[in-house]
Parts: C-alpha cells; sequence; structure tokens
C-alpha cells in the first residue's frame, strides 16, 4: 500500500568492538568505519529493492578505571658510554592514565642529578604506535605527536618536593583515538626525558596511556 513507513529495529553489538579510527602516520595509515545497510525488498521481477547505506559512528568503551600513576627510572650517567660520571633519577607523576581529546596532561617530576654532567633540556612528548596488518604483511610506526620542551636540569641539583618539575603537555583536540583491533591498533605513551648532550644518552621515563573517544549517553528506550 502506498505510504510512509517506519520499522524501529535494535541489535546487539559484538563485545569488543574497536572504535572508528582514521590516522595517517608517514607512508603508514589506517582506517576503521562502520557503516549500517537496510533493504526493503520490493514484490515484481523488474521492480529493484530499495537499499540504503549510512554511516555508523561506535567509539570503543573506556573499560580501565581511570587512575593517578607513577613511573620511576634510575641510570648512571657515563660520558662516551664507559667514563662514569654519577647517576640520575627520575620520579614521573601522571594525574590520569587517560585522556580525552583536547585535555591537558599534568605531569610532575621530580629529578635528582646526582652527575657531574648536565642534561641541558628536559623533554615530554606524546609518542603515538600504530600496529598495522594488511594481506599477511605487518607494519609499525613511530612517532611523536605532540612535544614540549622545559629548561633543564644542572649538575647535582635536585628538584623534589615543591621544586619538583611541572610539565604540562597539551593533548590535540584532532588527535586520533587509541584502538585495539585485530589489524589496526593504535596506543600512546607519554615520554619524560632528560635530555643529554651528543655524549650522553638520555634517560627516559615511558608511561602508558590511552586516549578515548567521548563516552555516548545511555541510548533512549524504543517504544
Amino acid at each position: 500500500m502506498p505510504g510512509q513507513y517506519c520499522f524501529p529495529f535494535q541489535f546487539q553489538l559484538p563485545s569488543g568492538l574497536p572504535g572508528e579510527f582514521e590516522a595517517a602516520q608517514g607512508s603508514a595509515s589506517g582506517r576503521i568505519f562502520y557503516s549500517i545497510h537496510g533493504e526493503c525488498e520490493v514484490q515484481g521481477v523488474f521492480s529493484p529493492n530499495i537499499r540504503y547505506t549510512a554511516p555508523f559512528s561506535i567509539n570503543e568503551l573506556l573499560e580501565q578505571r581511570v587512575d593517578q600513576v607513577t613511573f620511576n627510572e634510575s641510570s648512571n650517567v657515563n660520558c662516551c658510554c664507559c667514563f662514569k660520571k654519577g647517576t640520575a633519577n627520575m620520579d614521573v607523576y601522571l594525574n590520569k592514565n587517560c585522556y580525552a581529546p583536547g585535555e591537558e596532561a599534568f605531569i610532575m617530576c621530580q629529578v635528582k642529578n646526582e652527575s657531574t654532567e648536565k642534561f641541558p633540556s628536559v623533554r615530554v612528548r606524546l609518542l603515538r604506535t600504530m600496529d598495522l596488518q594488511a594481506q599477511g604483511n605487518r607494519h609499525r610506526a613511530v612517532a611523536p605527536v605532540s612535544e614540549s620542551a622545559y629548561p633543564g636540569v644542572e649538575p647535582g641539583a635536585s628538584h623534589v618536593g615543591q621544586e619538583a618539575l611541572k610539565l604540562p603537555l597539551r593533548i590535540a583536540s584532532n588527535i586520533a583515538h587509541s584502538v585495539r583491533g585485530r589489524i589496526v591498533v593504535c596506543a600512546y605513551t607519554v615520554q619524560v626525558s632528560l635530555v643529554g648532550t651528543c655524549c650522553i644518552r638520555n634517560l627516559n621515563v615511558d608511561i602508558p596511556v590511552r586516549i578515548y573517544a567521548p563516552q555516548p549517553p545511555p541510548a533512549p528506550p524504543m517504544y
């Protein structure tokens, strides 16, 4: 019968679906997208069925607990790999282990430079690691997507307690979200570095973090 009709429907999404994703890094690029397809069967041999496909957004659920994290790294400071110059220690505190795009990561760093060498700068980076699989091939691409630099640490200096270094890092608002799919994986790490000279290697602390999509509100009831 001619007219306009509405057919409500609902279905259960499989658990563990990766969220929609699109990012490029060097020569590598990955994309995850979803669409919903509807078809109405039309009677008659020469009457084609009515079909329609529309984009369908899925954001990966944030299932882990959002919490503060602290990491520590200590290392000998050697010049040209063999001349001992003392030790350096970092305690890095991160206010959260999960961030939404556009947020600012609040980072505090307690440093004890018990060496005779200066670290010219302190660097904070957000590193993105993309693992991609296609046609039996695997590719990994790692690159910084955000970076900030701060004044360095003098020989024998100690920045602890109230003197701890404050190192904010802005998360870009257009950054791709973390995803954990079978063929596309995107993961992030906050890296805090005491940057050494050409003869002194960097002291790094790497902290895994999650960049999550805005969580959807509860779905309205079906009537």
